[in-house]
């Protein structure tokens, strides 16, 4: 899910989009994408292991005064509440990248066609608006970039160096 995470935030910067698929006013501001992506999805894990915890550690003995428990209801409920609203969230998002592909690109469509896409098989939606937005074949892959190529085709994308941000080169990062 993880890789998901990366590719929708670069899917999404290509396109000047924020974390919420909405048009951003500057190219600089679309490169921090992968800030609101990612914070989305590590709330959601985050959540989502808590809840998972004290449901499964929880006990359904009854307490002092006689009353159950129901801890794990409790946590089981609150899962449901994440995960529904994590999956309505990317739901929207991806709706709103593949509405946005389509007007760029001139690609007919509705949205409806994109929302059942997109809630039917959401890795298939995100694979096909990756390839739709990037040049892999002539420009390759890098996974570690705000828009998953190298950062000398960002102009392409309307993302150049001159905006004061622009993707890391491996020689930039310190490996641990």
């Amino acid at each position: 899910f993880i890789c998901q995470c990366f590719l929708l935030s670069q899917v999404l910067t290509r396109m000047h989009l924020n974390c919420l698929a909405q048009k951003s006013p500057s190219p600089s501001t679309s490169r921090k994408t992968l800030d609101g992506v990612f914070l989305v999805f590590a709330i959601f894990y985050f959540f989502r292991g808590v809840t998972v915890y004290f449901w499964a550690t929880g006990d359904d003995e009854t307490n002092v005064e006689g009353a159950e428990n129901g801890l794990k209801d409790n946590f089981y409920a609150m899962t449901l509440i994440v995960d529904f609203v994590f999956i309505v969230y990317l739901i929207a998002v991806l709706t709103r990248g593949r509405m946005n592909i389509r007007n760029n690109y001139q690609i007919p469509g509705d949205c409806v066609s994109d929302c059942i896409v997109a809630t039917v098989c959401h890795p298939c939606a995100l694979s096909q608006m990756a390839r739709q937005s990037a040049n892999y074949r002539d420009h390759g892959y890098r996974w570690c970039s705000d828009t998953g190529v190298d950062e000398k085709y960002d102009g392409e994308y309307g993302l150049n160096i001159s905006d004061g941000v622009h993707s890391m080169n491996m020689s930039d990062r310190e490996l641990i």
